[in-house]
């Protein structure tokens, strides 16, 4: 059973019930249990007739006091009102986050998803189970999709953060709401992951990774992203069900449809690449492409990190040049290197 958290705002009233009637119908159906709604006590005057429909429906309805600040994509806001409605839902259960507006096909789909494929469990003692999400960045570590998503009840309060992390220590200005979501649990517990975050800016890496032919990739990012796509493998699946089937091995990792299947993504900075089927995931993972030099350098780049514990840095074994030199080759929006390096040890 599947409980539905809807967050945010209510924009528009017409939407808001198209959505909140399709999930009555769900738990009509049986697929759908607890639907919960967490906004601001703000929404009492402004959409109380809203909130009225929400109560005579069986629809649990939770305000609280919207943050003052709220950092990069309203990032605290999405989680104070997450973190409100989880007490009502149940707890260990599998819950759909999503929200009142834009949303209506992503939520239709990860219903079906979770009508017929149910929950996965998770490797590696991060999660309990696989959470399910749409899509995900193939160039930039842990950008995935945040609008909608499944996730075990208690494995989502491990995302939930209001930390300054991503603004003190980390490059600032450069993370987005679904990284400072995504990675957090991860971030914690794996230093290649905090590195990353640390020492460059991930917006200017994706888009030199998505301009790239892969050959001149330095060792160090290959042994950390591919060592991230294992890490998003054994934590979280793409769709399934009705999902574009893989069609033969990729040809390349960091390149557009056709030949690695993905889709680009707009930054600030340039873009990202992004992929929606579970299978390129496991692709990715398992190195199943056939640009034979990088799927060489990427077994090398692997090797070298084979064996080292979670908390152990990658940085140290790679040589700073070569990052220099990838920021030399694709200069793009600017250097990808931080300017002051805050835990890259020179060797």
């Amino acid at each position: 059973m599947l409980d539905i958290l809807v967050v945010g705002i209510i924009r528009n009233p017409d939407e808001f019930k198209a959505t909140f009637t399709y999930l009555i119908q769900e738990r009509n159906r049986g697929r759908v249990d607890r639907i919960v709604l967490s906004t601001w006590k703000s929404m009492a005057d402004s959409n109380a007739d809203e909130l009225r429909w929400c109560a005579r429906n069986g629809i649990t309805v939770v305000l609280s006091f919207e943050p003052v600040k709220t950092m990069m994509g309203n990032t605290w806001k999405q989680h104070r009102a997450i973190l409100a409605g989880l007490p009502h839902v149940t707890p260990d259960r599998p819950i759909l986050k999503t929200r009142s507006d834009k949303a209506m096909d992503e939520t239709r789909n990860l219903v079906e998803e979770f009508a017929k494929t149910g929950m996965t469990r998770a490797a590696g003692g991060t999660l309990a189970y696989k959470a399910i999400c749409l899509k995900l960045s193939t160039s930039m570590m842990f950008n995935l999709s945040d609008m909608a998503f499944i996730m075990n009840a208690q494995d989502l309060r491990k995302f939930l953060n209001c930390e300054g992390y991503y603004d003190v220590i980390a490059v600032t200005s450069t993370i987005n709401a679904e990284v400072r979501m995504f990675s957090w649990p991860f971030v914690q517990r794996y230093r290649f992951v905090s590195e990353i975050y640390e020492n460059f800016n991930i917006r200017r890496i994706s888009a030199k990774l998505a301009d790239s032919s892969g050959s001149e990739v330095p060792e160090y990012l290959l042994a950390a992203y591919f060592s991230y796509f294992r890490l998003v493998r054994a934590n979280f699946r793409l769709l399934r069900s009705g999902a574009r089937p893989s069609e033969g091995p990729l040809e390349r990792v960091w390149q557009t449809a056709p030949e690695g299947l993905t889709s680009k993504a707009v930054l600030s900075d340039g873009f990202h690449l992004t992929i929606k089927s579970d299978e390129v995931l496991t692709q990715l993972a398992e190195l199943r492409f056939t640009d034979s030099t990088l799927k060489e350098r990427a077994e090398a780049a692997l090797a070298r990190v084979a064996g080292l514990p979670a908390d152990a840095p990658f940085l140290p074994l790679f040589p700073i040049e070569d990052m220099r030199q990838f920021d030399r080759t694709y200069p793009g929006p600017g250097p990808s290197i931080r300017l002051d390096p805050i835990l890259w040890t020179e060797t």
